[in-house]
């Protein structure tokens, strides 16, 4: 490899670093404002709104809920541009020769995640001395961010859950329902999976769309 070529790898491999960590910053904002915005519902209907009708409790749950949804999938499709700009990074730190922080931090998540076969993955591979040190540092965390990005479908899912079903079991005890009150948190997490439902039909049938204009 000549200088030019290893120079141009170098700006490729700090670009690719720079769009890497570009991505994190606006998946947090959109999810800390969704998030916020799913309790403060909460906290604003219950406390200076006060709406009790569940019909209407009910369309904004789903509504905040299809958000968070559409949230997730948005930002797993970032997370894998991200991880494919760190694997690039990676190729060209073992062609460049270079030990930099993307075959250390795949050396010590290889180490955590299956340790008896770290052999695996050549781009973890280190010298001997080096490989010493990394391995000899103390805990280490390999869930990231898109492990625990599910946990706000999951806590907003809960939050309305158990908000519906509070004031569902509340009115039930002053006036008849149409429904049984345990219903209607139910008929909740039935419109969430109806979303997946949309979703997935919808995802396939751009792929069929796809292929055939393919053709």
């Amino acid at each position: 490899m000549t200088d030019e070529e290893k120079s141009l790898m170098l700006q490729e491999y700090a670009l690719c670093l720079t769009s890497a960590r570009a991505v994190e910053t606006p998946i947090w904002q959109v999810g800390a404002v969704i998030g916020f915005t799913s309790i403060g519902s909460i906290a604003l209907l219950s406390t200076v709104i006060k709406v009790t009708s569940l019909e209407v409790l009910l369309i904004i749950g789903e509504v905040v809920l299809a958000l968070s949804y559409v949230w997730f999938k948005m930002a797993c499709r970032l997370w894998s541009i991200q991880h494919t700009e760190f694997l690039r990074a990676t190729h060209i730190e073992k062609l460049t020769g270079a030990y930099s922080r993307q075959r250390y931090i795949s050396r010590r998540d290889a180490k955590r995640e299956f340790p008896k076969h770290l052999e695996r993955a050549e781009v973890i591979q280190l010298p001997d001395e080096l490989l010493r040190q990394v391995d000899s540092v103390g805990a280490y965390a390999i869930y990231g961010t898109r492990y625990y990005s599910k946990w706000l479908i999951a806590l907003n899912a809960a939050s309305w859950f158990l908000y519906i079903g509070y004031v569902a079991f509340s009115k039930n005890s002053s006036e008849t329902l149409p429904l049984p009150f345990w219903l209607f948190p139910v008929l909740l997490l039935a419109g969430l999976i109806a979303i997946w439902l949309v979703d997935l039909c919808i995802r396939k049938a751009w792929s069929c769309h796809t292929l055939c204009s393919g053709k």
